[in-house]
C-alpha cells in the first residue's frame, strides 16, 4: 500500500506540472492580447489589435496584453516571464518584445501588474523607466478597477517610446480612426474581437482538478486499508447466574476450658504429713477395714472425736495394748486408708 501511495504521489507531482504548464495562459486568435480576466473593453481590444500590427509590421517588435485572475503559487513576474517565452513575444533574432500582465482580484488592491520585456528593449526603456510609465499611467486607473482606460493608455505610451527609437511616422491610431478607416468590418483585417469575446476567460484550471482527484484516490486507499485491518470482535454474551440464597452462618459453641487433672491423696490432706505413700491396692484395703471398724465403734466415741486431733504413730516396740488404746478417731483410720499410707487400718492388717 505503501508503494502505491508513493507511485500515486510521485505520478500527481507530474500531472501537476503538466496540468500547470497546460493551465498557463495560451493566446487568443488576435494574438496581441488575451482578456482571460474580461475586463478589456472592445474599443481597447481594437487599438491594441490594429496599432501592434502596424508596429509589427515595421519593427518586428510586439506589445502585448494579458489579464488573468489567478496565477497559481508563482510571483506576477514570474508568470509574466512563462507568458513571454511561451508565447514568443518580438522578434527572435531583435528580442523586442513587451508583454504587460494584469492580475485582477476581487478586490483592486490585492490585484497586481508587471511588465516583462525582451533584452532587445533595454534600449527603449529600462524596467526602471518601466516601472514610472506604470505607476504614472496604469496605477490610478488600475486602483479604481478602470482596467481597460489603464490598459490603453500604458499601450499608447509604449508603441510612442518604440516608434520613436526606430525612427518611424506611424501615428497612432485611436478607436475612432480604426472604425472610420472601415478596418473593424474588414474581411482582412484579421480582427476577432467580436467572435472570441464569449470564449474568453479563466478556463478550467487543471491543476486543482488533478490535485483534488489524488486527494481522493489518497483517502480512499487509506479507508479500505483501515477496513481491511479492522477485527470485528464477537460479543461476549455473559450467562445470568441465578441468585444463590445466603447461608446461614454456622454458629460454633465456645470450648469451654479444660480442667486440669488432679491426683488426690486422700479426702483429708495433712500438709504436715509427708510420709511415703503405699501401694494404691493396701490402701483400699485399709480403708475398708477402717470403715468396718468404724461401723463397729460407738457412737460416743465417734462424737468425741470431732476434734480431729492426729496422734503420732507409736514406734514398733509398742506392745498392741497400746495400740488399741489409741484415742484417735475411727474415721480418721478410713481417710487415711484411701490415701494409701501406711498408719491407721493398714497397721491392724500386718499383725
Amino acid at each position: 500500500m505503501k508503494k502505491l501511495i508513493s507511485l500515486f504521489i510521485v505520478l500527481a507531482l507530474i500531472m501537476c506540472s503538466w496540468a500547470f504548464a497546460s493551465s498557463l495562459l495560451k493566446e487568443s486568435d488576435d494574438y496581441y492580447y488575451n482578456d482571460a480576466a474580461n475586463v478589456l473593453e472592445y474599443e481597447a481590444k481594437a487599438e491594441i489589435y490594429f496599432n501592434n500590427k502596424n508596429l509589427e509590421n515595421a519593427t518586428g517588435s510586439q506589445i502585448v496584453m494579458a489579464t488573468v485572475r489567478s496565477i497559481g503559487s508563482l510571483t506576477v513576474e514570474d508568470y509574466a516571464l512563462k507568458l513571454f517565452n511561451s508565447w514568443g513575444v518580438g522578434d527572435k533574432k531583435k528580442d523586442n518584445g513587451f508583454l504587460l500582465l494584469m492580475v485582477i482580484a476581487r478586490n483592486p488592491d490585492d490585484g497586481d501588474y508587471t511588465i516583462a520585456q525582451g533584452s532587445g528593449t533595454n534600449a527603449i526603456a529600462d524596467p526602471g523607466e518601466l516601472g514610472d510609465y506604470m505607476e504614472e499611467y496604469l496605477e490610478p486607473d488600475f486602483a479604481k478597477g478602470k482596467y481597460s482606460d489603464g490598459a490603453r493608455k500604458i499601450f499608447r505610451v509604449l508603441f510612442e517610446h518604440v516608434r520613436d527609437y526606430y525612427g518611424l511616422n506611424l501615428a497612432y491610431l485611436n478607436y475612432d480612426a480604426i472604425e472610420k478607416q472601415g478596418l473593424l468590418g474588414g474581411q482582412d483585417s484579421g480582427f476577432t474581437a467580436q467572435k472570441t469575446a464569449k470564449k474568453e476567460g479563466g478556463g478550467i484550471n487543471w491543476f486543482w482538478i488533478i490535485l483534488i482527484i489524488v486527494v481522493i484516490v489518497i483517502i480512499v486507499s487509506s479507508i479500505r486499508k483501515k477496513k481491511r485491518g479492522t477485527t470485528v470482535t464477537p460479543r461476549v454474551v455473559t450467562p445470568v447466574t441465578p441468585p444463590v440464597p445466603p447461608v446461614p452462618p454456622v454458629v460454633v459453641a465456645p470450648q469451654l476450658p479444660r480442667r486440669p487433672t488432679t491426683f488426690r491423696t486422700g479426702y483429708y490432706h495433712t500438709p504436715n504429713q509427708s510420709h511415703g505413700r503405699t501401694s494404691s491396692g493396701a490402701g483400699v484395703l485399709g480403708g475398708f477395714l477402717n470403715s468396718l471398724s468404724r461401723g463397729m465403734s460407738s457412737p460416743s466415741s465417734s462424737r468425741s472425736s470431732s476434734s480431729r486431733s492426729y496422734t503420732p504413730r507409736p514406734s514398733s516396740s509398742s506392745s498392741s495394748s497400746s495400740r488399741s488404746s489409741s484415742s484417735r478417731p475411727s474415721s480418721f483410720g478410713g481417710a487415711k486408708g484411701g490415701g494409701g499410707r501406711s498408719s491407721g487400718g493398714g497397721a491392724s492388717r500386718r499383725k
